[in-house]
């Protein structure tokens, strides 16, 4: 039976949010550079990819393209030491890099590659046509264990991997492949049916590098996939633009009489068969939106979704209409966050915008539940916070031209950003003049060296829990910069009940009869922290 809540937030401390940069690293000499991905591992290490012109230095390491650009990743720990840098390249241009990581630490780096994929100055796979997609498997020393490829077998045709890979825990790895004209995977071809655009392979390979299925689909048009990520159980969502119509199995949606790039959400099973497909279209003009990044909520299993648009934008009924830089019109202006169910319906859209060009890149799902976003704002590089109903909160930009297009959570509040920028950049300690035409960064920012305990309080958290099965206020949850702290609950007795060191907002008391209990929180930026929390059934 529900009864009556209590006084739900307690509050007893302050919290300033402004995180701060411990380190930086600067890519770049001459031309265009970029860290284009990153992942963190088991250790807390970080491994980026991206692409580089002429001769450039990380670290302690000097590394040259073969031609005018080239793939590299390197691999550095968590205060920043270089570890080991690589090349991936050819004798022709290389890039659109992405790279996963699995519970093992081995790395997964998926590209494009014209002619001929180099990696420790060995041939590895060939192609025949423009552009060759490529997977390969690295030991935590960047050691290749395997490479698969999807190769062009005629002339004209392609196969593109823009940066896009997942791998789960045990390393199953899940990759969309743009292609054109004929390719071939192992032993089996494919060849495209669309003479205006491109069809789509998506492949999901073992952690042994054989193939578990491909999912193909057809168009009037294309369909250009900006992520894949796989939930608990496997199934599959993939986002991104596309153009006319897109075709998997008998699901179908078609953009707008006078779109340009509409909006897409995808969901595959395990196996690869369609679960369900949603269009969200442009109703001015020829005008783009896209997809850019998604994440899925473990325990309520909705999609949250980001992106960017340009007029306005249909989100099943809630319309958001563009408010930036509307006197360029091919230019996207707005951010749009939402959150969908897991079988796509729409629960709510909300759109953010400066004055310039804004673009949401990469989101990333808070311990608490929140959000983080990284893109650019006005345009500059910048990451921030929202909660959970997509109310913004504190908001982070870089002094330099440039986007952010990742960011990874760590330890501890902490995170990482990378991506490009192009000027001198100033930020707190670093000062970087520019060395190419756009540059390459990664950052980590800590935000335990600006945090603050003092009386008065900001902190909050639930006193009180009801977990009736209602889905509402079912879990004992701590404030959003506690996220990841150690967690012990005691009866009045003194008994430990519960305990967790990474507490993810996921007790509700199970087996506990009504009473008031003590919980004692620990966390390397706010120290020590107690309460009490009645649970009510």
């Amino acid at each position: 039976m529900n009864k009556p809540l209590l006084l739900l937030l307690f509050w007893f401390f302050s919290l300033n949010l402004q995180a701060q940069i411990q380190w930086g690293h600067q890519v770049g000499s001459t031309g265009m550079n970029a860290i284009e991905n990153h992942i963190v591992d088991k250790d807390g290490n970080i491994i980026s990819v991206g692409h580089f012109e002429g001769t450039i230095t990380i670290g302690n390491h000097t590394l040259t393209s073969l031609e005018n650009i080239d793939m590299f990743m390197y691999k550095s720990n968590p205060a920043g030491q270089v570890l080991w840098a690589k090349t991936l390249g050819g004798p022709q241009n290389g890039g659109a890099i992405g790279v996963a990581t699995d519970k093992y630490g081995n790395i997964y780096v998926g590209g494009v590659f014209i002619e001929e994929l180099l990696i420790d100055d060995k041939v590895v796979l060939k192609g025949e046509g423009v552009f060759n997609t490529f997977i390969g498997k690295f030991d935590t020393n960047g050691k290749l264990l395997w490479s698969k490829g999807v190769l062009t077998r005629e002339r004209y045709a392609s196969a593109t991997l823009m940066g896009v890979i997942t791998a789960s825990p045990e390393g199953e790895v899940v990759l969309p492949v743009q292609f054109w004209g004929t390719v071939q995977l192992e032993n089996q071809q494919f060849k495209s049916q669309n003479p205006r655009g491109n069809d789509l392979l998506l492949i999901k390979l073992s952690s042994e590098g054989q193939v578990s299925f491909v999912s193909r689909s057809f168009h009037d048009g294309s369909v250009y996939p900006r992520e894949v990520k796989l939930d608990a159980v496997g199934n599959v969502y993939m986002t991104g633009a596309y153009i006319g119509t897109y075709k998997i199995a008998n699901h179908s949606i078609a953009t707008g009489p006078e779109s340009h790039d509409d909006i897409f959400v995808a969901k595959f099973d395990k196996q690869g068969r369609t679960l369900w497909l949603k269009g969200f279209n442009n109703a001015v003009g020829l005008l783009s939106s896209a997809g850019e990044s998604l994440e899925i909520d473990p325990k309520t299993k909705n999609i949250y979704l980001a992106g960017y648009f340009k007029g306005r934008i249909d989100f099943d009924g809630i319309v958001l209409e563009e408010t930036g830089m509307v006197e360029f019109p091919g230019v996207p202006a707005d951010i749009f966050l939402a959150s969908l169910t897991e079988n796509g319906a729409v629960i709510w859209a909300r759109s953010y915008a400066g004055e310039g060009h804004d673009l949401a890149k990469d989101l990333k799902l808070l311990p608490s539940g929140g959000l983080m976003l990284a893109g650019a704002w006005d345009f500059k590089p910048f990451v921030q916070y929202f909660d959970a109903a997509g109310n913004p909160g504190e908001r982070i930009s870089l002094s330099a031209g440039g986007v952010a297009e990742n960011i990874t959570l760590a330890a501890n509040g902490s995170f990482y950003i990378s991506g490009q920028f192009w000027g001198p950049l100033q930020a707190e300690h670093l000062s970087w003049k520019a060395k190419g035409e756009i540059n390459g960064f990664l950052m980590k920012f800590d935000p335990c060296s600006a945090k603050s305990a003092q009386a008065g309080s900001a902190y909050k958290t639930y006193n009180v829990i009801t977990p009736n099965g209602d889905g509402k206020n079912e879990y004992f949850v701590l404030d959003p910069a506690l996220a990841g702290a150690k967690l012990q609950v005691y009866s009045r007795w003194g008994s430990k009940v519960y305990e967790s060191s990474n507490y993810n907002n996921d007790w509700s008391g199970n087996g506990l009869p009504e009473a008031v209990y003590h919980w004692v929180v620990t966390h390397d930026c706010s120290g020590t922290l107690k309460g009490t929390v009645t649970i009510i059934r």
